[in-house]
């Protein structure tokens, strides 16, 4: 679906944040190889969820899906229901679910849509096959497809590279607490998105798995056979996803609050909420209740950011970046070529269509602001939901613009036009 977006000066009002993409896929996956009944309340239900949520039932899981709530009532042993997995567009999906697979019994071959086929598995293929599991890539090409031939995973050592995607390190360390012997993993620097491991630990502690590790995270013990145990919890909120409503108020200096965001979260994207600080934003930060008011952004200034651990807020600090007063660099973030499209060719690439001054870096990019905006309808996203929905906030600042599959939004933030429209964005179906 295309939509025109009309230009907005300011928006106003409270919406809720989406319960976490992130956390929900692990809580997921976890309570599926729980033996008993897992709650999970207020998980996000997104086209990327959903990809998870069908995977584990392919392996024999139980899931009934309620307005607030997921009802899952896990195994292991795996019982395989399907012998193919199509994780539609979801890469963590992929990367989870390929060490899960070598725990089901016979054949399981995993694939998904034309995103998925490009996204590099090497590496966690030449892992697996460290620990004795029988797995490749059915074109050769250290992508999916994936056959995985099971059970096969009997544990041992393995070493993973550590800067292309912490999916595969989630993925190893959700699997291998089941595997037959003990498994040391050992993660070769520079290690990026420390935080999204941090979360997989945080729940596999949540679920009664032990593990150890470094404080740096470069090397973890795995005791094998240990158990998962089901449990209830609520997901928190997402930053990922509440840091565009927070970039749509930055570039129109509006005020605007967001509640359900935990500011103790491990969530490493809360760091939004300092780097709009450091460009000059005024923010209130609500622990107690879990909520953040931004309250206005009179002088926006470029800064210099490092953004190997947060690289889904890229596209948003571009945003922002492309109306703050001087150079803003971003830099550490060459694992976002290796995201649903390859993020910083996309976002330099249609950013430059809308006379933002962009220059694409090898591991990021360099913005000169502020800028004045021309509108452009010929935009592409890629197939990327993080693309569609910057552009959309961008777009609030043309006088008027034709934003294309923003139904990609659906994948991690399916409430995205509805709050757009709450908080007094003009748009229609174009």
């Amino acid at each position: 679906m295309d939509i025109k977006i009309f230009k907005t000066e300011s928006i106003k009002g409270t919406i809720s944040a989406p319960p976490s993409k992130s956390y929900t896929h692990r809580a997921i996956f976890m309570a599926s190889i729980a033996n008993g009944t897992s709650i999970i309340r207020n998980p996000l239900i997104s086209g990327d969820t959903n990809a998870s949520i069908e995977a584990c039932r392919a392996f024999g899981a139980q899931i009934k899906i309620n307005n607030s709530s997921l009802k899952i009532d896990g195994l292991f042993p795996f019982k395989q229901t399907k012998n193919l997995i199509d994780v539609q567009n979801s890469g963590t999906t992929l990367r989870i679910i390929t060490p899960l697979a070598s725990l089901i019994p016979g054949k399981t071959t995993i694939t998904g849509d034309k995103s998925i086929l490009k996204r590099p598995m090497g590496p966690l293929i030449d892992s697996l096959l460290q620990l004795g599991v029988n797995i490749y890539s059915e074109k050769n090409n250290s992508r999916p497809p994936i056959i995985v031939n099971g059970p096969s995973l009997s544990g041992g050592i393995t070493t993973i590279p550590g800067n292309i995607s912490s999916q595969f390190i989630t993925g190893l360390l959700i699997a291998t607490p089941l595997a037959i012997n003990d498994t040391t993993i050992v993660i070769k620097p520079p290690i990026i998105s420390k935080p999204y491991i941090l979360i997989t630990l945080e729940y596999l502690e949540l679920y009664n798995i032990s593990i150890k590790y470094q404080p740096d995270l470069s090397k973890f013990y795995i005791k094998g056979r240990q158990t998962y145990s089901p449990t209830t919890f609520s997901i928190p909120g997402d930053f990922s996803s509440a840091s565009f409503i927070l970039a749509l108020a930055a570039i129109t200096n509006s005020t605007v609050t967001i509640n359900n965001l935990d500011p103790n979260s491990f969530q490493g994207d809360k760091q939004i909420l300092d780097i709009l600080k450091t460009m000059g934003c005024k923010l209130k930060i609500d622990s107690k209740n879990k909520s953040v008011t931004f309250l206005n952004s009179n002088s926006l200034s470029g800064i210099d950011l490092n953004m190997s651990n947060i690289p889904d807020l890229f596209p948003v600090v571009c945003a922002v970046a492309s109306f703050a007063a001087g150079k803003t660099r971003l830099y550490g973030a060459q694992h976002l070529k290796f995201k649903e499209s390859n993020r910083i060719t996309s976002i330099v690439s249609e950013l430059s269509k809308l006379n933002i001054n962009i220059r694409e870096l090898s591991d990021g990019a360099e913005i000169i602001g502020p800028n004045k905006l021309i509108p452009h309808n010929n935009l592409n996203t890629y197939n990327d939901h993080r693309i569609a929905m910057i552009l959309a906030i961008l777009a609030t600042q043309t006088e008027q613009m034709i934003i294309p599959n923003i139904e990609l939004a659906e994948i991690s933030y399916p409430n995205f036009l509805n709050h757009l429209k709450t908080l007094g964005v003009n748009f229609e179906v174009a």
